[in-house]
């Protein structure tokens, strides 16, 4: 499954300080995959997170996504 960058953005305020959820807690709440979140984190943590191909294509962006992209 594919996740927007604002529902990686959003997971990754909750488990980084200065909430600092544990993944586990995040991982019951939301329903997304232990692994998924850890590998989001350690994509924050070497730089790579903010890589364009880290980004979800297009396809996978909301209505609101697109349109943000178009006033850009």
């Amino acid at each position: 499954m594919r996740y927007t960058r604002a529902v990686k953005v959003g997971i990754l305020k909750k488990v980084l300080p200065p909430e600092n959820r544990s993944v586990s807690e995040i991982n019951r709440e939301m329903g997304i995959n232990y692994q998924t979140i850890k590998n989001w984190i350690k994509q924050h943590e070497s730089g790579t997170f903010n890589d364009v191909s880290s980004e979800s294509c297009p396809r996978f962006m909301t209505p609101k996504e697109k349109y943000q992209v178009l006033l850009d």
